[in-house]
């Protein structure tokens, strides 16, 4: 296993805590001075650490790290497809200097769909008036026999 790389301020993140919900995805900013313009650039996973360079990387099922090095001390991370495993520490390096970042996975919110059921039999009934009265037509036809 690697050590930890050291730590210097000309390595630095936007954020060093993102969030993003299952499914959804996270972008990390890394910005790194002029020194590190041609070192090697990773994004490490703490919990197993696995490290990532340039490029897309299919992680897991559904999961995807992309990485790019725009040259001008700037390099960015997204992280798509995001589940509650991929949650913990990673930490951006430039030429064996890093800075850490924690990554919260959170559930996605659950959708409740109404339904509202209409009975498809309906009772109905008939009524008669005779000599005023109301009466159940079966009955008015029991009544006459």
């Amino acid at each position: 296993m690697n050590a930890m790389p050291r730590r210097d301020p000309a390595v630095s993140v936007r954020n060093n805590r993102v969030s993003g919900q299952e499914g959804g995805s996270v972008s990390v900013q890394c910005f790194y001075s002029a020194g590190y313009k041609n070192k090697q650039k990773q994004w490490c996973r703490s919990k197993d650490r696995s490290c990532y360079t340039v490029g897309r990387t299919v992680t897991s099922q559904n999961s995807a790290v992309q990485i790019s090095d725009d040259r001008t001390r700037s390099f960015s991370v997204e992280m798509s497809g995001l589940q509650k495993s991929d949650a913990g520490w990673y930490w951006f390096s430039a030429g064996g200097v890093a800075v850490t970042v924690h990554l919260t996975v959170t559930e996605r919110p659950s959708t409740t769909t109404a339904v509202t059921t209409v009975s498809a039999t309906e009772k109905t009934s008939t009524s008669h008036t005779t000599s005023g009265l109301i009466t159940n037509s079966s009955e008015a036809t029991a009544a006459r026999h």
